[in-house]
């Protein structure tokens, strides 16, 4: 994986190598989520979860928003909600969407999982939602079942779902 790089909500940079530890061996999940996003919204609770359950066990959940512009009050109450009690969940921006575009992010939401090894084990949908407005005929968790099994070291099954979501705009 390239090192690419994020801002935090301060204007900090934030690299890959850094969300992944000092050791380098640290399992991230980077979904790409936007706030104004009905398919990102439906995921919220999951990813804020994977974050507060995965968080003592060594991963990370970065939720980085690829919206050009002023940081929306959503995302900044997000990130304010979760920061003392969570502090496994990073909200990160990518407004020029590098970052977005060197992962080959699709869709928000849209999930890379980087195993322990710094490659991506898993891409692609958060669950099996088949429409946002109807979180709860969820029977698939697709990023829980990547980090269960990458937490025992083997390889996420299946290790790329297609995304589903708002697509991400790129500017020609």
């Amino acid at each position: 994986m390239p090192e690419v790089s994020f801002r935090s909500l301060e204007g900090r940079e934030r690299t890959l190598h850094q969300l992944r530890g000092e050791r380098r061996d640290k399992i991230v999940a980077v979904a790409f989520w936007a706030p104004g996003c009905p398919w990102s919204q439906a995921v919220r609770g999951e990813l804020v979860a994977l974050a507060r359950e995965f968080g003592p066990k060594g991963v990370v959940v970065a939720l980085v928003d690829p919206t050009p512009g002023a940081i929306s009050p959503a995302l900044a109450e997000l990130e304010r909600s979760h920061r003392d009690t969570v502090p496994t969940l990073e909200v990160l921006r990518d407004t020029d969407r590098s970052a977005a575009d060197a992962f080959g992010a699709l869709t928000t939401p849209d999930v890379f999982v980087i195993g322990g090894d710094g490659k991506v084990q898993y891409s692609g949908r958060v669950n099996d939602i088949a429409h946002p407005e109807k979180p709860q005929a969820v029977k698939r968790h697709y990023v829980r079942e990547a980090l269960e099994a990458l937490l025992v070291a083997k390889a996420p099954l299946p290790d790329r779902t297609a995304p589903a979501g708002t697509g991400i705009r790129r500017t020609l």
